[in-house]
Order: structure tokens, then sequence, then C-alpha cells
């Protein structure tokens, strides 16, 4: 019963969402454009009714009672909260209502640490409106086909005649592709069926991780087929930590925009790039975004802080003040665009001396300001004791001697740990296909 009433609010608002969808997208549109401020009566109203949702939880109806939240609170006066603790409190960060139409989502491939939790349709409806957006400037028809490479599961017999991906309904082709290419099964000796399925089909977006559309470009380059993809209106890069060297080679293979994208699947958080560029603006229509230190202040322009995000469309289960565990370099804002010069790794990312001291990479590396950082196209740490790292590193031209020896100084943690670096491109990927900078795995 509740299922088919589910399915009958989908229906009947679809027309509707429709137009709200482009009615959206227009404003996001013409406050990037024209500088105009649509943005700040549409979070304030939007943050209202998530808030009104919030406050009848109970978990926030507790804080309430116990004066630990003001009657009428500003986004400021809420507590930052834990993914750990909503996975614990789970039901009183839920509405009760079962009439109220949701979806089920999961998170946590790449992690390990899956966290299971519900969203409104209305979620649906902005994410679109921000991705017709992001499309819109790159001049994307609705004719246009988009092919993604993700953890998508490929069976034995479509492998053994060399398909290595599934076809989705045609209808489903945007935003996230009506292809879906394994990135996980994708090897040099196989590359040209993935090279051959994409010249035949001609799409005009191509999206998935980073390290993998950078492998993909490598295979091309090699091949020297660089000029047969003028058929391609962009590359979208999303879902892990993206390096200068990557934009560079992706468009030296495809000849066409690289487009970076940061998000979630929290539904908190939209942030784009201006093409081929690494400098992340935030969307004050999705969502609402801060970076925060360790007392879950405010940092200054040019500081790294955590990304704390608050979504503005889920009224099921709303994220207010939600910690995302991601590292980025505050820019200040611009026309109330949240701007991350860099995103980095993870908070949770930390190095296990001999003596079982944990030392976090945030201040380790991230806020040293490595030199040799300019010799690295690419890298990832591994730890499986305490006291030993192993380094894999893909240098570029730039690389030198006093590098590694840098990269060394600053990993022995004062000689409690011993450093080993190794050279290459084989790079560790979770089961989904994404590549982790920290591998923890300690016995």
């Amino acid at each position: 019963m509740y299922k088919l009433y589910y399915i009958f609010c989908l229906i009947l608002r679809e027309p509707i969402s429709y137009f709200q969808r482009r009615k959206l997208a227009k404003l996001i549109l013409s406050d990037w454009n024209r500088g105009t401020k649509f943005h700040i009566s549409y979070q304030k109203r939007e943050f209202e009714k998530v808030k009104k949702t919030a406050l009848k939880l109970p978990f926030y109806k507790k804080l309430l009672r116990d004066n630990e939240l003001k009657n009428d609170p500003s986004l400021k006066d809420f507590p930052v909260i834990e993914k750990s603790l909503i996975k614990q409190l789970d039901k009183q960060f839920k509405s009760s209502s079962i009439f109220s139409p949701r979806s089920f989502q999961n998170t946590g491939g790449s992690t390990g640490n899956p966290f299971y939790f519900f969203t409104s349709p209305h979620v649906r409806d902005v994410e679109f409106a921000h991705q017709n957006f992001f499309f819109q400037r790159i001049n994307f028809k609705i004719s246009d086909l988009i092919y993604t490479f993700n953890g998508t599961k490929i069976s034995k017999e479509d492998q053994q005649r060399n398909k290595f991906w599934l076809q989705k309904r045609k209808y489903r082709n945007f935003p996230f592709g009506s292809v879906h290419f394994s990135a996980t099964l994708l090897t040099e000796k196989n590359a040209s069926h993935y090279i051959d399925k994409i010249l035949t089909d001609k799409p005009a977006v191509l999206r998935g991780y980073p390290s993998t559309m950078t492998f993909l470009a490598e295979q091309i380059i090699r091949i020297g087929i660089q000029n047969e993809f003028s058929f391609l209106k962009g590359i979208m890069l999303t879902s892990e930590v993206i390096y200068d060297k990557q934009i560079e080679i992706n468009k030296k293979a495809f000849n066409c925009q690289i487009l970076p994208q940061y998000g979630m699947t929290e539904s908190a958080c939209f942030a784009f790039t201006y093409p081929n560029k690494l400098e992340y603006y935030c969307s004050p229509f999705y969502g609402i975004t801060e970076v925060l230190n360790e007392n879950n202040e405010s940092v200054q322009i040019g500081e790294i802080g955590e990304i704390v995000v608050t979504s503005l469309s889920n009224h099921y289960q709303p994220f207010i003040r939600y910690r995302t565990g991601d590292l980025a370099r505050y820019g200040g804002k611009e026309n109330g665009f949240v701007i991350l010069k860099e995103i980095f790794g993870r908070t949770q990312d930390y190095i296990v001396t001999k003596w079982n001291k944990k030392i976090m990479l945030v201040s380790l590396i991230f806020g040293a300001h490595l030199k040799a950082f300019e010799g690295i196209d690419k890298w990832q740490l591994k730890q499986t004791i305490p006291g030993e790292v192993n380094v894999r590193i893909t240098p570029n031209k730039t690389w030198n001697k006093n590098y590694q020896e840098e990269i060394i100084k600053i990993l022995s943690c004062n000689n409690e740990v011993k450093v080993v670096i190794n050279f290459g491109s084989d790079f560790e990927t979770t089961k989904s296909g994404k590549q982790l900078f920290m591998i923890q795995h300690l016995k």
C-alpha cells in the first residue's frame, strides 16, 4: 500500500517538478552569470523549511528540552553532526511519517563503512536542476549521449565477449549516463574495447573517476588517436581528489573541456569549476557550505579546514551542519558561492608511528606546502603495520633527489616511521574503482 502511495505521489508531482527544475536552473545561472542575489531569499526560505522539519525530530527536540538549542535557532546555533552519531541514533534523525515519500540511499564505497539514510523527492529536483545548469555550460542538448565510468559490475559472459559496459535505458541518459563502463575492469589490454565503443557511439560527455579517465587518456595518447574525439563536448571528473596533471592528460587526449565536479550522495553540496581549473564553487541553492577548524569555527581565507554542509532539499532526514570528512582550503565567497581553492584527502587520514601514536595527514602533509608537490603527478600512501608507510609516486619530469629526501623527512615523523618509496602508476582502488589517497590496513 505504502509503495503504491509513493509511486502515485511521484507521478502526480512529476509535471510540477519539471517546471521547478527549469526555474531553479535559471536562478542558478542568473546568480552565476549576472551577479544577481536570488540565492539570498531562496536559501533563507529553504533553510526555514528544513529547520521546521528538523525541530520535530527526536534528536533536536531533546536539545530544545534541555535548552541546548534556541527555540528559533539560526544555522550557527545547530551542533555540528558526525556521520557516526547519525548511524548510532538512526531513527532520532528521521521523520516518523509513514506517508512521507522518500528514497533509500547509501554511501561508503570509498571508506568501506556503509552509511544508510533517506532522502525526500525534492532532493532529486534540486540535483537535476543543478546538473541541468552544469551541462548547459557546455551547450549540452537533450539528444546528446552521456557515458559514465564507475563501479558497474559486468557478468563473466559479457567480459568473455569483450563487453565491459552496461546499456541503460535511453530516457535515463541525463544526468548520469545511458552507458556505464566498468572502471574496475579497465586495463591496458582491454582499453581498446572501451575506446572503440566510444568512437562508435560518439557520446557528447564522458564522466568518471579522475584516475580511471586519466588511465584511459594515457592509452589514447599511447596509441596516438587524440584527434578522433572531436565529437566530445566535455569530460566530467568526480568522486576522487583531482590533480592538475590529470586535467592536462585528459585535455591532451580528448581535446575538449575538462570539468571537475565535487559532491556527495548525501546531497548537501554541489560544487563545480571553470573548465580545466581546480577551484570549486559551491552552489548556495543546493546547500550551505562551511569550512571549519577543529573547534567548529570558520577558518580564514587560505586556511585548511573540514567541509561541513547543510542540505536545503532533504525534508525527510535533514542534514544540518554535517561533517563530510573532506578537507579543503577556503577561498572566501563570490556572490554566495563558497570557494574551495583546493580539496585534499579526508580528516581521518593519519599515520601510526612505531609507538602507536596517530599523526594526522592534514597537518603533516597538506599544511606543510611541500616543494615535492611540484614533482609529483600522483601519489598514494599505504600502511599495514605501525611505524612503516609505503609511498607510491608517479613523478613528473621535474622530480629530483631533494624531493624524495623531503618526503622521507616529513613522513618519518622524527624517525618514528620508516618510509619506503616506490615509483609507478599501479595504484590500489576500492571495489567500486575509486582511488584513495591513504590506505589504512593496520594488522
